[in-house]
């Protein structure tokens, strides 16, 4: 009875705890979008005047603005993720275009280390039914990530179909996959360290690199594949570089959809 009890308040106590940072988390993305809107007036008005310096301090209010929403918006993420509240909105889409929409997101983060991007998803790939916004936000913290630990490299985005054979007489029918690999030449992973990528605020990687974030990116990655009937691996080795795989179903079971099968 007592274990009975104590785990009841345990789980008020994470509920509680959910609905704080939920409106805590509500009222810090107003206050970061308008700091946003503010300085991103302010640096457009300073270049228009010719104050140069006014427009520059002005961007370094913008880009922190930004970097911290990113964060804020990862931490209230992983906490509807433990909540269980997370779920899926499945829609039909294109992914050449979905991949060509993640691209003109990350090139300038990718280039501004000198880094070369290196896109391979033809037409045929097709579309699939799935998360859109939960796929694409995968794929941009993956290719953040590479960014983050690559300098003067190449990072190769590479997305194909796979035809899983059924079990017909199990009743197991063919499956179609998507598969999104994620290739950088940075400065890789050692073995033992591979297990703590995806465990929520860990960060691995070399001290020398300026890494910052909160090491939510790749716990999340993993979570959002998982939901979709998919999941993420990686491959790396030391001053050669590493590669992440994102395999997901190119249909996601409706049960997954609705929150029937998490």
């Amino acid at each position: 009875e007592a274990l009975v009890e104590a785990r009841g308040q345990a789980r008020r106590a994470s509920r509680r705890e959910s609905v704080l940072l939920a409106e805590v988390g509500r009222a810090l993305k107003k206050t970061m979008n308008a700091i946003l809107g503010y300085s991103e007036l302010v640096q457009e008005e300073s270049e228009a005047l010719g104050a140069a310096s006014v427009a520059a301090d002005a961007g370094r209010i913008h880009a922190a603005a930004e970097h911290l929403l990113q964060l804020i918006n990862d931490i209230l993420d992983v906490s509807k993720i433990e909540a269980g509240k997370m779920r899926l909105e499945c829609e039909e889409f294109s992914v050449p275009a979905l991949v060509d929409s993640v691209v003109s997101t990350i090139t300038a983060l990718v280039r501004r280390a000198g880094n070369q991007l290196v896109v391979d998803c033809p037409a045929e790939v097709g579309a699939m039914i799935g998360d859109r916004t939960k796929l694409g936000q995968a794929l941009l913290n993956l290719l953040g990530n590479a960014a983050k630990f690559t300098r003067h490299g190449t990072i190769r985005l590479v997305a194909h179909r796979e035809l899983e054979a059924g079990t017909p007489w199990l009743g197991v029918p063919a499956r179609s996959w998507l598969v999104f690999a994620v290739h950088d030449t940075g400065i890789g992973i050692p073995a033992e360290r591979l297990g703590e990528l995806f465990v929520p605020f860990s960060q691995v990687g070399d001290a020398s690199q300026s890494k910052g974030g909160t090491g939510l990116g790749l716990a999340i990655t993993r979570e959002y594949c998982r939901m979709m009937g998919g999941d993420v691996s990686v491959d790396s080795e030391p001053s050669r570089g590493s590669c992440f795989t994102v395999r997901v179903p190119a249909d996601v079971p409706a049960a997954l959809a609705t929150g029937q099968g998490t």
